[in-house]
Parts: structure tokens; sequence; C-alpha cells
């Protein structure tokens, strides 16, 4: 177990998990944030308008805390959680996914030994959900393997940093972490990987990435907006 330092707010992390009909998943998933090596842990379920099991699974765990909405979306959810938290550290983990007992605490080492990070990742390895074929929206050399990417699952921010860039854009119904992380990237905010595969992340039939079309048409908006906030920051610096 990690020991804290004198200030114990300066060590707490708030996990923010946004909730819509996940009663298969939530049990283990909460199981992986409450055996975290790293503590104090303020942890937030948001029930993002559920109708099934999901806000008593969560009632069912010490300590959690639970926000319910109409739903909004997994973006308003996420937004909804962030601002309820009580750290100055905050993590994002989707209903489906999970985390190696290190996970906070290794991103932790690093965000409190490089003062100039505003994020940490961590590698991931997805896993197929038993009983599911490999879906055909996901390479199969990606399955089974350790791989980087920007996922929200991965990601622990500098409560500051995350405000520097914003909120969760509810238009984006199916890639509004990617467009967060390209407005992160646009920012200027710094980052940097733990190697160790630390998330572990579920493949099955309901994953939003399933919806390729809307993922596809969504990120070529995201595309070109950020081409435009560089047009803009160019411009900008040109006249100044």
């Amino acid at each position: 177990m990690t020991h804290l330092p004198t200030s114990e707010a300066a060590a707490l992390v708030s996990v923010i998990i946004p909730v819509h009909n996940g009663e298969r998943y939530l049990q283990v998933c909460l199981s992986s944030v409450v055996t975290q090596t790293w503590r104090p842990l303020d942890v937030i379920v948001v029930d993002d308008g559920s109708t099934d099991r999901s806000a008593a699974i969560a009632e069912g765990v010490e300590g959690v805390r639970i926000i319910r909405q109409a739903h909004a979306g997994v973006a308003a959810a996420r937004n909804a959680g962030i601002a309820a938290a009580r750290a100055d550290f905050i993590a994002l983990l989707d209903q489906d996914d999970v985390w190696l007992p290190r996970k906070l605490e290794a991103q932790m080492e690093l965000l409190r030994a490089s003062p100039r990070l505003d994020y940490v990742l961590t590698r991931q390895q997805r896993f197929v959900e038993p009983g599911h074929a490999v879906p055909s929206w996901i390479r199969p050399d990606h399955v089974d393997t350790v791989l980087g990417g920007f996922e929200p699952s991965a990601v622990l921010f500098r409560r500051a940093s995350l405000a520097r860039v914003g909120p969760f854009a509810p238009r984006f119904v199916v890639a509004s972490d990617a467009e967060w992380f390209f407005r992160a990237t646009d920012a200027g905010l710094r980052t940097a990987f733990v190697e160790e595969p630390l998330l572990l992340r579920r493949i099955h039939d309901q994953n939003n990435s399933r919806f390729t079309e809307r993922r596809t048409a969504e990120a070529r908006l995201i595309a070109l907006e950020s081409i435009r906030r560089k047009r803009r920051q160019t411009e900008i610096s040109r006249t100044s």
C-alpha cells in the first residue's frame, strides 16, 4: 500500500465512472477501483438514466458516491462527475473496463515526480469478452497485445490541466473522448505513458466503437476543427 504524504488531500484521486445500463460489467469494474494500491480515493458513479440494476450495484459498494441524471450520453455524464469531484487528480473509467491494482499508483508516481506533466496515460491490453467473436471493427492483432492509445480509461489528469481544455463535448456521441484529446494536444498539454499495461479494455457487442460510420464522421469533424484552431493560433501569433 502506498504511504500517504503529509497532506492527504494532496494525494486524493477522484475516479469518475459513467454508467448506462452497465449491470453486466459494473461490479468487476468497481472492484478494480476499490482494490487499487493508491489511497485515498473519491469514487463517483454517474448513472446516466439506466433502466437496469446499475445504480443498485454501485450502492452496494462501500465508499461509492452516486449521481443520477436523465440519459444525456457519456460526455455529459463525465462532465457531471468531474464537476462533483473533490480531488486535484481525476481519473476516468468506462463501465466495462478494468484496472490492474497498480494503475493509479504508477500514474501518480509520474505526475508527482514531474510537475510539468498535465496528464499520464497507461498502456492497455484488449480482451474479447468470453463467448464473443472478434468484431469486424477491431484488428485481430490488436487483441491480447499491449497497445498505447488515448483512451479515457487509461488517463489520470491534473484537475487544473483538465480545466484548461474544458469539458467533454456532448455533441460528439461516440468520439467525445477523441475530441477532448485533440483539444488537449492543440492547447499544448504535456503527457507521458506508464509502460506497464495497467488497463484491460473489454471488447464486446455493445462497445461504442461498433458505430463505425458515426465515429468516422465525427473523426472528420474533429480533425477539421483542430485544423481551424491551429490556423487561428498561427494568425494570432503573426499579428501579436
